[in-house]
Parts: C-alpha cells; structure tokens; sequence
C-alpha cells in the first residue's frame, strides 16, 4: 500500500500560458531602478558627534568667558582707549558668534544624519571641524578686539 493515495490534478483542464504581446523599442517603458537597500542601522552613529559636541565645549565656554570678562579690562582705561575698545568689542563678538554658530551648525548636521551605516562619513566630517572652528572664534575674537 503506498503512503500517501494518489491524489487528482487539481485543474482538469488547465489554461493556457499568455504571454505578452513583444512591443517594439519605442514603445517599450523607460529604465526603471530598482529601489535602493537600506543601509543596516549604525550602532556607534553616536561617537563622532558626542566626540564633536565634549571636544568643543571648553572653547566655546572659554571664549564665553572672555566677552563676559573682556569689558572689565578697560574699566580704568581713558576716553581714547575706551572708545577705540567699545569700537572693535562689537564687530568682533559678531564675528566670533557667526564661527561659533557655524561650528554650532555643523553639530546639529552631525547629530541630524540618518544613523546608518551608509551616513558615518559625512557625520563624522560634520562633528570633525566644530571643536576647531570654536577655538577659531575665541581666537579670532582676542585678535579683533583692541585691547588697552
């Protein structure tokens, strides 16, 4: 006795295969691209923009401290020292603001990035020149300011 019965074709009377009409090339649908695959999910996306953001800090916190400061250096100055002090103190807060906000920038792009795999370059050449775009600015900012 077999295992298992024979069992009947399950369409007595199958249909025939269609195949499509061969169109020629003109009317032929333009290349279409297969859909991309998804880089797998990065599981250390985190490291460079945190090494960006704690590398940064001391300089912003630094040049923070200076403008908060700088006014006091020139509380005993005369009048032609403390004009020509209030006349660069401005332009140069200005300027260093603008490189820490872009310094800022470039840590938001960081932290911003899809977190796959396919990302890890740009995030890391995003957070890699905000620690010293921020020493540039408290930089830029002694060199700006006359100091009495």
């Amino acid at each position: 006795m077999p295992a298992h019965p024979p069992h009947p074709h399950p369409h007595p009377h199958p249909e025939p295969v269609r195949t499509a009409p061969v169109r020629p090339a003109a009317a032929r649908p333009a290349h279409v691209r297969a859909p991309r695959a998804v880089a797998p999910r990065d599981r250390f996306a985190w490291i460079a923009p945190l090494t960006g953001t704690l590398a940064a800090l001391p300089s912003a916190l630094l040049l923070a401290t200076t403008v908060l400061f700088s006014p006091m250096a020139c509380g005993s100055c005369d009048a032609a020292d403390a004009a020509r002090f209030d006349d660069s103190f401005a332009p140069a807060l200005f300027v260093a603001m603008g490189i820490l906000a872009l310094a800022g920038g470039l840590l938001v792009t960081s932290w911003a990035l899809p977190w796959r795999t396919s990302a890890r370059a740009r995030r890391a050449l995003m957070a890699a020149p905000a620690p010293f775009l921020a020493l540039a600015a408290y930089l830029v900012f002694l060199e700006l300011v006359a100091w009495p």
